[in-house]
């Protein structure tokens, strides 16, 4: 009996453990509006593996110097669609993001992922897939390469979790028209 118990005790921990180390869900909910003259980026990173965790997205004002931070606010999934809100106008750029405890930076190269923000713009930054390259050691860092996905179906994808990431902000009311837009383009194929 006392063995039956601990077993039971047991598996209910390696549950416990498993249901946090899934990561955070899906679905998120988008932080509200500031203010009219600020924007919002959006995109995804793909993994190769669903068991790899994605927990950082570093999105920089090009130009700005972070003290202490590794960029601006994002928001993240698991699974690598992402969300930057309340933006000051300027441009900015995917600078990098964390897979597990491993830092994945773009360097230069960063300047080739950037999109300018308008007040009260939402603008799409793009899809990746994630190509792993050298595994790191303890002399140099791994390396990757980003391969963009500009598949429109992708792109629809990505704006119909927007849209659910969004409700009841002021954000939904573009979010949607850019949905529909996308969703019309997809159908007649421009």
């Amino acid at each position: 009996m006392r063995f039956q118990k601990t077993v039971a005790v047991a598996f209910a921990a390696i549950l416990t453990v498993a249901a946090c180390a899934s990561g955070p869900p899906k679905v998120i909910h988008v932080d509200e509006m500031k203010d009219p003259g600020l924007g919002m980026i959006y995109g995804e990173v793909r993994l190769p593996q669903p068991d790899w965790l994605l927990n950082l997205v570093m999105i920089q004002r090009v130009g700005k110097v972070y003290a202490g931070r590794l960029g601006e606010r994002v928001q993240v999934t698991r699974d690598g669609r992402f969300v930057a809100s309340n933006l000051k106008p300027g441009k900015y750029m995917l600078a990098g993001f964390a897979i597990g405890q491993t830092r994945s930076m773009l360097g230069k190269e960063a300047l080739n992922y950037t999109v300018e923000v308008k007040p009260g713009g939402i603008h799409f930054i793009g899809i990746y897939n994630y190509i792993e390259g050298k595994a790191a050691n303890m002399i140099r860092p791994g390396s990757f390469d980003l391969q963009a996905d500009n598949r429109k179906s992708s792109h629809v994808e990505l704006l119909t979790w927007a849209e659910e990431a969004t409700r009841e902000t002021k954000w939904h009311a573009g979010i949607k028209r850019k949905l529909a837009e996308a969703q019309k383009g997809q159908q007649t194929g421009k």
